[in-house]
């Protein structure tokens, strides 16, 4: 009986240990998926339109129905973008999940567990932070939703904008986590622009301090913004724009560059559809300039001195006749005083 007993209290503390583990286990992984919740992102959501003096954004059950809806197909699909494979739209489902908009947007998160770190993505992205400070949205609806993708379990944030109005009038933009530009359904689904790098330069590419360099930035379709990079310094490229072939045009412009040390030249350019591209120009070496300061001053004098004889050079003229004059004068007067001298002495 007592060999019975203790086989039972055995069991007994493990299965209670196990049942410990295992409790532990799947809190920890539950945690670990669900660090925080869509409340979390619209607070976040609205903080930062109030720090850009907008107003905050309502939930929506509905924008929220369409979230959940769109992460879940992400997952049931293992797909990460905003058309699915088969070709459904963010817009289709903010529609069926009844909502009619004049503006709609959608963020896309996944991989993250720090509500803060995500949102901080998000608003380091150009094309998210408009969407999330976009004064002409009213609505918002999130999902935070764990499931397996590519084999991985992990978590899917979406963000569903919205502006109740007619849908057949809509402007909508969309963005995504690994930042895709703010596009619109009818728009295309690549920059509109390229740069053409054998007709682009910066000379020259090693200058004093103070000297000009030209940038010549040759772009085929058209762009919103254009800059030239070096050091800190951001050139805006865009209003020397001319036509220099067919959909080609060719900026250029002269700037003074007063840094001294070693800088790459980038081109950054944007459509008006979002879309970004870059080029490296090349190497710009700025050395520091550096005067004698014992020839500097004899050279100053010299160049005013032949500046002066050359604008007033009868004053110099004048007095130098008079004075070949005067000791002519002198030279001739003591010819003839020794010439006398002379004949008193015979």
């Amino acid at each position: 009986m007592k060999i019975q007993a203790q086989s039972m209290r055995n069991k007994t503390i493990k299965f209670l240990i196990g049942g410990v583990i295992f409790t532990s286990l799947a809190f920890n992984f539950s945690y670990a998926q669900a660090q925080y919740s869509a409340g979390t992102l619209v607070t976040l959501t609205n903080s930062a339109r109030a720090q850009n003096g907008l107003g905050g954004l309502a939930t929506n059950s509905a924008l929220a129905s369409a979230a959940y809806n769109k992460a879940k197909d992400m997952f049931e699909n293992n797909y990460f973008a905003h058309n699915s494979p088969s070709g459904k739209t963010p817009w289709d489902f903010i529609k069926e999940a009844g909502y009619s908009y004049s503006y709609a947007g959608e963020n896309l998160a996944i991989g993250y567990t720090d509500p803060d770190e995500l949102f901080s993505a998000w608003m380091g992205s150009p094309t998210h932070r408009e969407n999330i400070i976009n004064p002409n949205f009213r609505e918002i609806g999130i999902a935070v939703v764990s499931g397996t993708f590519q084999g991985s379990e992990t978590l899917i944030a979406v963000q569903e904008f919205g502006a109740p109005g007619d849908s057949s009038e809509q402007v909508a933009a969309e963005v995504s986590a690994s930042p895709t530009p703010s596009v619109s359904p009818s728009a295309p689904t690549e920059k509109s622009f390229n740069f053409l790098k054998e007709k682009s330069s910066v000379s020259p590419q090693s200058i004093f301090a103070g000297e000009q360099v030209t940038f010549v930035v040759t772009i085929s379709g058209e762009v919103k913004t254009l800059q030239a990079q070096v050091f800190e310094e951001k050139i805006n490229l865009l209003e020397t724009g001319t036509l220099s072939g067919d959909n080609e045009k060719t900026y250029t412009l002269e700037q003074k560059i007063e840094n001294v040390g070693s800088s790459p030249v980038v081109v950054m350019a944007t459509d008006k559809y979002g879309f970004s591209d870059k080029m490296e120009l090349g190497q710009l070496a700025v050395k520091q300039t550096v005067i004698s300061k014992e020839t500097a001053p004899r050279v100053g004098l010299w160049v005013d001195f032949s500046r002066s004889l050359k604008n007033y050079w009868f004053l110099y003229t004048i007095p130098g006749v008079l004075l070949i004059l005067v000791l002519a004068y002198f030279t001739l007067r003591k010819t003839k005083t020794d010439g006398l001298a002379a004949c008193w002495r015979i």
